[in-house]
């Protein structure tokens, strides 16, 4: 359900993480998206059996093609793309405009290495303001890639990925103006990332914008991204890599399903990689709306709560459901003789709900078109409305 592109030597701008777009299919298989906001780039398959990558041009042909900006070296014969081993790709080369062989890319699946919470920019020379502490922005991607942030007074800045796939230091422009498709700023890497975080580049020297000079972009050697993680931080990241590895590949999408007792829980709920509560792994409600989380409590259940209990740092044994007996470090839904228990308003009290699950896997297939009639009251409602693609509200599809 998740995949690592990285793209080293060619095309480096589609490196990322991608996710698999519930109920699409694409020449008989399966579709992914990068995650987040920026440019648009899709895994699918192509007319002639092989993967390709490709962007909004190939989705706007209904991916009734075989291009793209890299693609599988031969027909994948129903094997997914993180199966074919490095080597096996080719990328396009705009020196010669063919494809050719590109030992460097890779798509592997799972969760992407753990970025840091915090980065430090100093820039002494020029550009002052945007020197500071920038904040990892929980549950974001931009261009497939982590995205931090700091605020200082009425203005916000960001370090994000560009669409050339290389690191930017903007202000709100580039997100309010462009949504991040785009390659702007103060302050930018003049390589491309690949993959790799801010402040982890050495072999070339950052550069600041001066739009007094007739070239744009001056080298600044002044210019730092730091980021000296603390003991805790690094005993997070390896915390998260025992638990990923103990769980044995923890599913990156969880359906949760409420029908008679807090039904405001359900959804589908989403890995935060990297976040490692009371031992376990948590999932987080996908999409806009209120915040859920699937997380362990301190007494070893499951649990299913809100913000008040991500604001306890989930040092408690609270929620809206919990799982009956204690999970022994087995992933919520593998315990399908469990039994479940959900908060009864009427009594006050956690009572055994029959008909809660956790299941894994995507949703079943929303319908692209819903038709509302109200004839009466609220007669300017009526109408088709089309399903927004690959975007929920508290967990759920939506639709416009």
């Amino acid at each position: 359900i998740l995949l690592q592109v990285v793209s080293k030597t060619r095309v480096q701008e589609l490196s990322g993480e991608y996710h698999l777009v519930s109920g699409e299919v694409v020449n008989g298989q399966c579709l992914w998206r990068r995650a987040g906001l920026g440019a648009e780039w899709y895994v699918f398959s192509g007319s002639n059996g092989k993967w390709y990558l490709g962007t909004a041009f190939h989705r706007a042909k209904k991916f009734n093609c075989s291009q793209g900006f890299a693609s599988s070296s031969t027909a994948h014969a129903g094997v997914m793309p993180h199966l074919h081993a490095p080597g096996a790709w080719s990328t396009h080369d705009e020196s010669s405009g063919k494809f050719t062989r590109d030992a460097s890319f890779q798509i592997s699946a799972g969760p992407a290495a753990v970025p840091p919470d915090c980065l430090h920019v100093k820039s002494p020379t020029r550009h002052h303001a945007i020197s500071g502490e920038y904040r990892l922005l929980q549950y974001q991607l931009v261009n497939g890639q982590p995205v931090w942030s700091r605020t200082r007074g009425d203005q916000e800045f960001f370090i994000y990925s560009g669409t050339s796939g290389a690191w930017h230091v903007g202000d709100t422009d580039a997100k309010l103006t462009d949504l991040f498709d785009c390659d702007t700023g103060f302050a930018h890497y003049p390589e491309k990332h690949a993959g790799l975080h801010p402040h982890l580049h050495k072999t070339a020297r950052w550069q600041s914008y001066d739009d007094s000079r007739v070239v744009k972009w001056i080298a600044d050697p002044d210019f730092q991204i730091t980021a000296d993680q603390t003991t805790l931080e690094r005993a997070r990241v390896k915390e998260w890599q025992q638990c990923a590895k103990r769980a044995e590949d923890p599913p990156f999408t969880l359906q949760v399903r409420s029908p008679c007792r807090a039904q405001e829980i359900s959804g589908e709920y989403q890995l935060v990689p990297g976040e490692v509560v009371n031992g376990m792994c948590l999932w987080r409600r996908a999409g806009l709306g209120t915040e859920c989380f699937l997380y362990s409590g301190t007494n070893g259940a499951w649990y299913v709560g809100t913000e008040f209990h991500k604001n306890k740092c989930f040092d408690c044994n609270l929620g809206f459901a919990k799982s009956e007996q204690a999970h022994a470090g087995k992933m919520p839904h593998l315990q399908q003789q469990w039994t479940w228990l959900t908060f009864d308003e009427a009594s006050g009290n956690m009572i055994r709900d029959p008909d809660f699950e956790v299941e894994s896997g995507p949703s079943q297939i929303p319908p692209d078109v819903l038709y509302v009639l109200s004839p009466e009251l609220n007669e300017e409602a009526s109408g088709e409305y089309r399903l927004l693609q690959y975007q929920l509200v508290n967990g759920q599809p939506v639709w416009r």
